[in-house]
């Protein structure tokens, strides 16, 4: 997907799904009732709640009706029930004493890597239960006490089954996930996931027209951490919107089935605002509802109650979320839909000059609030009390439309109004209006961030604008707005698009960006997220007949906070501490390259791939981590960038006894391709080219390859055709081209996955 050297580690997924914990889905019988946790219940009464290994292993697995939930802490948990993480093996002597430190008994066990146990108690309560942990927590042998809280996990991918590492691949972004792994989204989880000290809480303001809940203040979806979301205010009618909640969620929901992880959770604390109703005919789907009954004063009340820190203290808001606008109504709607301005034009409502002249009135009153906003801005922008932020203002989705409207047609996002529309003509009348100087348009765009959407190319190989989403000069940056939080667990909702969702992820990256950076200033954040982007989402926006406007737009992505884009070193050096394997090998390979080996140095330890003529390796032969059989351990693959800016595969390396070993090398007239499903290709122009051999190979689990398919063809006008039934074997029986037709359709070209190599040494060493 990615064609340029931007280093992206598609195996990080493997870490990320090891830290989290093995979710395992069990049935369970939901009638059982509590009065099986008694104290005399046996070791047999438990046996249909629990999961036994081969190695020995045993977890336990609480029901649903175990869930307890309190109150003042505002957490769920599982009632009866601790983890002990521990220092070592214990015998199981051992872990019977330490249960017998709280009258408690073992009902999980798990030994290796992680060693832990699993203690059931009577004691129900989290405060009973967090005073027994304070027990454990002074045994020798404790690493770490606590309750059981339990994770409300779903599955993620469309088929059914449980998401597995090889459905992460962020250079190669598909299925319900594409858009996380666009946005390098699971490159940042883990390096946050692994570095948590080197982060800083940062504060993201919201502001939407619905509620988070039904009832008052409430907010009704559990996988938004109600002690990081601050509710500043719910105007009077607000009513619970599906589109509140996700945009919050977008930004800092625990992990969850619908948006898998907000992008900036756990560091962003939300100050949410609803301003209520403000459209009485919201469209189904219509992102960017029109919001006609809102005044400057209203919205410029919002974003000063968000912005005041109180008498003495400094604003601590660093990002502002606006995922909504002002956009024209479709023709169809103006004509259709009952509303205060429709009566302005109600001679020539069916006649294109009718419609052309609310267009300009939407646009000209667009201007004055766009007009009052700069000087509002300006006062905000010069007060003491004021610190540094950004407003992150989504691009929209072209026109407010019916609920039978296609989203085939777009419009410049200047139309949006709101913070779209501040630019050099309404900067110019600004200046005029004010009684003092205002400070420098690039001072208030420095502050501002217009987002537009992207969505994936039919054939994936790219990124494109979607033909309904607003486009411009004034957009900064984009972000997936198409297919987005496909929960397969809720039937009745569809997945959603719009510009609202692109917002958010950006609003989660630049408070990431402060986060690490936190000295930095606004419009170096803004530079820096844009300079980090990738530059080929194009335009796919048809403007007048068969016209489309010719113009690209960069790419969020989620790692720009520590500046190394392309390659993000840090991430991969994070990923090589924790799973050293192949350490001692790049480290072989950075000298060689380094130190131009000749061929012969090479050779004695078997590096780089087969040539005609010997030569060192060359300056950008490079790597990638990544887990093309999805056991959990990755594979090295190196390459290098060919003239056209594709990958070319030159060797493979796979874990051994967790030992690297060469499996696979790109000699002479010979290809390596990778399938999707993990399938490896090799093409080999053999017998002084008269014939082609198309071999494919899986890798098992541990280390070695396994032949898989084969066939071979001469090279003539007529070429014939031979299975191979081994790779080392003479070709047997002749066989058809609609058999050799039949393995090509089985493994497409389309199903070839990019690689992204990072240098093994970079041009800053």
């Amino acid at each position: 997907m990615k064609k340029s050297q931007t280093t992206l580690l598609s195996i990080v997924l493997i870490a990320i799904i090891l830290i989290s914990g093995a979710f395992l889905l069990k049935g369970k019988n939901n009638d059982q009732s509590k009065d099986a946790y008694v104290e005399e219940e046996s070791e047999e009464e438990n046996q249909d709640e629990t999961i036994t290994y081969e190695n020995g292993d045993f977890v336990y697995t609480p029901t649903n009706e175990e869930i307890g939930y309190d109150s003042e802490e505002a957490v769920f948990y599982y009632e009866n029930l601790l983890n002990l993480y521990l220092v070592s093996e214990v015998s199981d002597e051992q872990a019977e004493e330490l249960a017998n430190v709280v009258d408690g008994h073992v009902v999980g066990k798990i030994q290796g890597s992680v060693n832990m146990l699993q203690i059931q108690v009577e004691e129900e309560s989290l405060k009973e239960l967090n005073q027994l942990v304070d027990r454990l927590k002074s045994d020798e042998l404790v690493k770490y006490a606590g309750s059981s809280t339990p994770s409300f996990v779903s599955d993620l991918s469309g088929n059914g089954g449980q998401m597995d590492s090889r459905k992460v691949d962020e250079v190669n972004p598909d299925g319900v996930n594409w858009w996380a792994e666009a946005i390098n989204a699971y490159s940042a989880w883990y390096y946050m996931d692994n570095h948590k000290g080197e982060f800083k809480q940062v504060e993201v303001a919201v502001l939407e027209s619905g509620k988070l809940g039904k009832k008052g203040n409430d907010i009704d979806d559990s996988t938004i951490d109600k002690s990081s979301v601050n509710i500043v205010k719910n105007a009077e009618g607000a009513k619970y919107k599906r589109h509140a909640n996700l945009v919050t969620k977008t930004i800092a929901a625990d992990k969850n089935a619908e948006t898998i992880r907000g992008v900036a959770e756990p560091i962003a604390e939300i100050k949410f605002t609803s301003m209520g109703d403000i459209s009485e005919d919201e469209i189904a789907d219509n992102i960017e509802a029109s919001i006609g009954s809102m005044s400057e004063a209203e919205l410029i009340c919002h974003i000063n109650d968000i912005q005041d820190g109180g008498d003495t203290k400094v604003s601590d808001v660093k990002v502002i979320n606006n995922s909504w606008g002002n956009p024209p109504m479709s023709k169809v709607k103006r004509n259709k839909v009952e509303n205060g301005i429709k009566r302005f034009f109600q001679d020539d409502a069916e006649q294109d000059d009718g419609y052309d002249k609310y267009l300009d009135a939407h646009k000209n009153s667009n201007d004055e609030v766009s007009v009052q906003l700069i000087i509002a801005l300006d006062e905000l922008l010069k007060s003491e009390k004021n610190g540094e932020f950004l407003i992150i203002q989504s691009a929209g989705n072209g026109y407010s439309r019916t609920d039978e409207e296609e989203w085939d047609t777009s419009l410049e996002a200047k139309y949006t109004g709101i913070f779209t529309n501040i630019n050099k003509v309404t900067y110019t009348r600004a200046s005029a209006l004010a009684v003092d100087e205002l400070e420098d348009i690039e001072e208030f765009l420095n502050h501002i961030i217009i987002v537009g959407g992207a969505e994936q190319t039919e054939d994936k190989d790219g990124y494109q604008s979607p033909e309904w989403a607003s486009y411009g000069d004034v957009i900064d940056i984009v972000a997936p707005a198409s297919e987005l939080y496909d929960d397969p667990s809720k039937e009745d909702e569809e997945p959603v698009r719009g510009t609202s969702y692109a917002a958010p992820m950006v609003s989660g990256a630049a408070a990431l960006v402060w986060s690490y950076n936190p000295d930095m200033e606004a419009g170096d954040v803004k530079e820096l997220l844009l300079d980090s982007a990738e530059e080929d989402v194009k335009d796919n926006v048809k403007i007048e007949d068969s016209e489309y406007k010719k113009q690209s737009y960069p790419m969020l992505n989620m790692t720009a906070f520590l500046k190394e884009h392309p390659h993000n070193s840090s991430v991969i050096e994070t990923y090589l501490n924790e799973y050293p394997y192949y350490n001692k090998l790049i480290e072989t390979y950075r000298t060689a390259i380094r130190e131009e080996w000749e061929q012969s140095e090479l050779d004695k330890l078997d590096l780089g791939p087969l040539h005609y003529e010997p030569q060192p390796l060359s300056s950008d032969y490079g790597y990638e981590l990544r887990d093309i059989n999805g056991d959990g351990l990755p594979e090295l693959v190196l390459g290098v960038y060919r003239d056209d800016v594709r990958a070319e595969i030159c060797e493979i390396y796979a874990l051994q006894d967790k030992e690297p070993v060469k499996v696979f090398e790109n000699a002479i007239r010979t290809n390596i391709n990778i399938y999707k499903d993990g399938t490896i290709r090799t093409d080999s122009s053999v017998r002084a080219g008269s014939m082609i051999q198309y071999m494919f190979y899986e890798l098992n689990d541990d280390g070695t390859k396994q032949w898989k398919a084969g066939y071979e063809r001469d090279t003539s006008e007529n070429p014939s055709y031979h299975s191979l039934t081994d790779p080392e074997a003479v070709p047997d029986e002749s066989i058809t081209e609609g058999d050799g037709k039949r393995i090509r359709e089985k493994y497409k070209d389309i199903d070839i996955i990019y690689h992204a190599f990072t240098p093994f040494v970079l041009d800053e060493e």
